[in-house]
């Protein structure tokens, strides 16, 4: 199965990774053919890679008001920006067209292209899931339908190592393509701009192969996953020196309640607090503890300031975007429903907004479903809840220290391994 994933990984990376510049001149042919940088380049045929469904998230702004006492008794409301989505995630069909010079073909037995020469590589998202669908396709990143994005190279070899190709990608940055189907043939009109500023255009007409690219796994199954529920409180330690007992408090940011999908990890506060604003949008679940209930709860991540003790100056700064909705032990979803969660079809279970907190003693197995601001539905069956606990450590000075720990949730984690794109309204 490894082996099988690195080279499903290496047909995409040689797809997505191309080169550019040459001074070979190809002489010009009108129906299969491509002009870029002032030169002209033969095609010689053409694959279309019929790969996994894309799907596009609408999200819509999402104001959190985080209302609390501040350190001098004063009456606080802040606001906290953020996105949740807006309505159900749309798929639209996903196809890697790849035009070849001279000197590149698809070999079956490998699976992959193999040679060197000229070549272009588009990505076509299309309204059709089952044939790449005849019309007129815009640049543009968003993946919605009739959109595509695009690479050219002068002279791609498939033989040299992915780390060599890197630094020579040209990437189609502006432009449009129109596709037109007549019978077993397609016809591809390219009119478009590489990142250089250089005019690109050409035209294909003839047969293509296909090859169809589509993942056989299409869950990704995260077990024993443990993460700290983060406390709505200072946490207690005791600390005995050379026979004296000193009490103290402790802040709890470095606690891993919250939870990056990207990475599909735990992270701590503080080390989610240092990402950018790109990789914090991907912060979609945290994790928290009511001391009073003796209780854990999922929470949104733009709701965690809220649900975390107040002080020392750093919660302003704990502030992560996405508002996730979750559905705590659902009615109509089982344990067995869970364990038969197999490929992205099964997730079209819909989430009800019921948050709820899990006492720390509850019967175990629970699930919760969840749906996040950028889109990604999953579900989780809680295992195990560890309660609040004293833990004895020696310092380097030799001292004995006892601290609370944080109750920790043990859980096994589902979600569809899909490609998902963001669109803001």
């Amino acid at each position: 199965m490894k082996q099988k994933l690195i080279t499903c990984f290496k047909v995409f990376v040689t797809m997505f990774l191309l080169s550019s510049c040459s001074d070979d001149d190809i002489d010009l042919t009108s129906s299969k053919s491509f002009s870029v940088y002032g030169l002209s380049y033969d095609i010689e045929s053409s694959v279309i890679w019929h790969a996994d469904n894309n799907f596009v998230a609408n999200t819509k702004e999402y104001v959190y008001l985080d209302r609390y006492t501040d350190t001098e008794g004063n009456e606080v409301e802040d606001e906290i920006l953020g996105f949740s989505l807006d309505g159900s995630t749309t798929q639209v069909g996903y196809y890697i067209v790849s035009l070849y010079g001279e000197g590149i073909s698809y070999s079956e037995d490998l699976n992959s292209a193999v040679g060197k020469g000229a070549l272009i590589t588009i990505h076509f998202s299309s309204e059709n899931f089952d044939e790449l669908e005849e019309g007129i396709y815009e640049y543009n990143v968003s993946k919605e339908a009739n959109t595509f994005t695009a690479y050219s190279s002068s002279q791609y070899d498939f033989n040299t190592t992915i780390e060599q190709e890197i630094g020579n990608a040209s990437q189609i940055t502006q432009g449009q393509i129109q596709v037109v189907k007549n019978d077993e043939e397609y016809e591809f009109k390219l009119n478009c701009k590489t990142s250089t500023g250089s005019e690109l255009t050409g035209t294909y007409l003839g047969s293509c192969t296909r090859v169809d690219i589509k993942s056989k796994i299409s869950v990704n199954h995260l077990e024993e996953v443990k993460m700290d529920a983060v406390f709505d409180t200072l946490k207690t330690i005791t600390t005995t020196f050379w026979g004296a007992v000193f009490e103290s408090e402790l802040e709890d940011i470095q606690a891993p309640a919250v939870f990056h999908s990207a990475t599909s990890g735990v992270m701590s506060i503080r080390d989610a607090m240092r990402l950018d604003d790109l990789s914090k949008r991907k912060i979609e679940l945290a994790l928290c503890y009511n001391r009073e209930t003796n209780s854990i709860l999922f929470k949104s991540p733009i709701e965690l300031r809220s649900n975390m003790w107040r002080g020392m100056g750093f919660n302003p700064d704990v502030q992560f975007p996405c508002h996730t909705t979750f559905d705590v032990s659902p009615s109509s979803f089982t344990i067995d429903d869970f364990d038969s969660l197999n490929s992205s079809e099964d997730f079209s279970f819909d989430v009800e907004d019921n948050v709820s907190e899990i006492p720390v003693d509850s019967e175990l197995p629970k699930i919760i479903l969840f749906e996040t601001g950028n889109g990604l539905k999953g579900a989780i069956k809680i295992l195990e809840i560890t309660p609040v606990a004293e833990e004895e450590s020696y310092d380097w000075m030799g001292s004995l220290v006892e601290a609370e720990t944080n109750p920790v949730a043990t859980f096994e984690l589902k979600v569809p391994i899909v490609s998902i794109t963001t669109k803001l309204k």
